[in-house]
């Protein structure tokens, strides 16, 4: 990825990661972020924040991604902006991904 223009994210010492991010991101003229999907090995209890912090800094939309493990297929969603609370946000991205088997098994946010 680096090769791409990738930049890392070393979460160990990442405090004020998001925040430098956006003021990086404000001085580029032309640019495609892309942040790697949600899921891991664990089940997870709610989304991380970054993708809100970054749309919601850049006035950029996000775009959800859902891969569902069981029909073997993932899905390219609506672009959506920020409108709401991290919350609000979380809760509508659950209810978008509301059926999908992910790597462990059911999203267990809703």
């Amino acid at each position: 990825m680096l090769k791409l223009g990738g930049i890392p994210v070393y979460r160990v010492n990442s405090k004020g990661l998001i925040r430098g991010a956006v003021e990086e991101f404000k001085t580029l003229n032309n640019y495609i972020l892309v942040i790697a999907p949600e899921g891991g090995v664990e089940a997870v209890e709610q989304f991380r924040s970054g993708f809100y912090y970054l749309a919601k800094g850049l006035n950029i939309p996000y775009v959800p991604i859902e891969i569902d493990f069981k029909n073997r297929c993932f899905g390219i969603l609506e672009p959506e902006f920020i409108n709401g609370t991290f919350e609000e946000e979380s809760e509508k991205i659950a209810e978008l991904f509301d059926g999908v088997t992910g790597a462990t098994r059911i999203f267990r946010m809703l």
